[in-house]
């Protein structure tokens, strides 16, 4: 038993607290999950358990245990539906019957469930709706249990079981009919097949026979003709191989006088080959080396030279650098001072013009504080005047 189910059924109380899984029951939904996966089944157990009020039910020490039974009241007015595969643990059950609906106590198998319908598979879109369909159904009838619209639904569903018992006997009908045809297409198969071996077998009899009359005479003509063959063969190959003996002989003694010929005139031309490359290797040598005393003066006469030419350039370098430094050095002074005395003219009249203009502007701003003063004294005298004279025109 996985861990996953029982902590899903222990930790959302399904059937009562601490969860109620049966053996069966997580087989079951075992099996689903290796099908459609753990999560799809955790929803299909959430929704069936809501529908039927399992989901977070409280512990209940009711022990009815009533499974998979069909009991009709006192007076045969009612009749319970009941059973279910995974625990149901509902406390209503509906009856099929008009006018009442029986209550029992939380138990092992008070409700009905979709899931023991082994006729469809609860997992594909159909077998969903029929799944959900029922649910609603058996939840509507248990919210309103001892009302009309509880007796109409359990109508409903019994409408429902009956069609089911009813596709149940179509098809297992059909089944009978459909091993019936089987058995009877098998005997018809097996007669047909039975005479067909036996013309076969015969066909095979009367095939071998001629083949093996065919083979045996064939193959006596064509032993002779083999051995014939043979013969002649063997005779052919025996003069063949006298004839390349004789030539393989014959190719072999002119093959050999060739090669010492060869071999002779070969040496011959390899001494006189050395002498000559002796002769024009001794030659070449000392004409190298004639070359290479005339190369080496030649050289010694034009570095001497060149030598020479450096030095003198080198000097006459050195002579003209110091007299344009010492030329460069006079007129960097010489433009020195001169950059000395202008910045000096520079900052003294810069000086006196930043003076002028100081003095001139506070000259500015003393006469406009002076001209400021005298226009607001001039307007408190006005305002002044103004009053006493709205004073004078109000007392009269």
């Amino acid at each position: 038993m996985a861990t996953w189910l029982e902590d899903f059924y222990k930790n959302n109380n399904i059937g009562g607290a601490g969860g109620n899984l049966s053996a069966g029951a997580a087989q079951y939904w075992l099996n689903e999950a290796d099908k459609h996966g753990a999560d799809k089944v955790k929803a299909t157990i959430e929704g069936t358990a809501k529908a039927e009020g399992t989901w977070n039910q409280v512990a209940n020490t009711n022990t009815n245990t009533s499974t998979n039974t069909n009991t009709t009241s006192t007076g045969g007015t009612t009749q319970s539906t009941s059973g279910g595969t995974t625990g149901g643990t509902s406390g209503q059950v509906t009856t099929a019957a008009a006018g009442s609906t029986a209550t029992g106590g939380t138990g092992t198998g008070n409700t009905q469930s979709t899931t023991n319908n082994a006729w469809y598979d609860q997992f594909s879109t159909p077998g969903l709706a029929v799944s959900q369909g029922l649910n609603n159904l058996t939840g509507l009838a248990n919210k309103y249990a001892g009302t009309d619209i509880a007796t109409a639904v359990v109508g409903q569903i019994g409408d429902l079981y009956t069609s089911q018992a009813k596709q149940g006997m179509m098809l297992t009908f059909d089944d009978l009919v459909q091993a019936q045809n089987l058995k009877h297409t098998k005997n018809l198969e097996d007669y047909r097949l039975t005479n067909t071996k036996d013309l076969m077998a015969t066909e095979s009899d009367l095939t071998q026979a001629i083949d093996t009359n065919r083979i045996t005479t064939t193959g006596a003509e064509n032993r002779k003709q083999l051995v014939t063959a043979g013969e002649q063969t063997r005779l052919t190959v025996g003069a063949q191989a006298d004839a390349d003996v004789k030539t393989i002989g014959a190719q072999g003694d002119q093959d050999v006088r060739t090669i010492g010929a060869k071999g002779v005139e070969q040496r011959k031309a390899i001494l006189e080959q050395g002498g000559v490359d002796i002769k024009k290797i001794g030659a070449t040598g000392i004409q190298e080396r004639k070359n290479i005393g005339a190369q080496s003066d030649a050289d010694v006469r034009a570095i001497g030279a060149a030598g020479v030419q450096d030095r003198l350039g080198i000097q006459e370098t050195g002579s003209q650098t110091r007299m344009n430094i010492g030329s460069q050095g006079i007129q960097d002074r010489l433009g020195t001072v001169t950059k000395g005395e202008q910045e000096r003219l520079g900052i003294k009249e810069t000086g006196q013009q930043e003076r002028l203009s100081l003095q001139e502007r506070g000259a500015q701003e003393r006469k406009t504080q002076r001209d400021k003063y005298r226009e607001e004294r001039a307007m408190r005298a006005d305002a002044r005047g103004a009053i006493s004279r709205a004073g004078a025109n109000f007392y009269g």
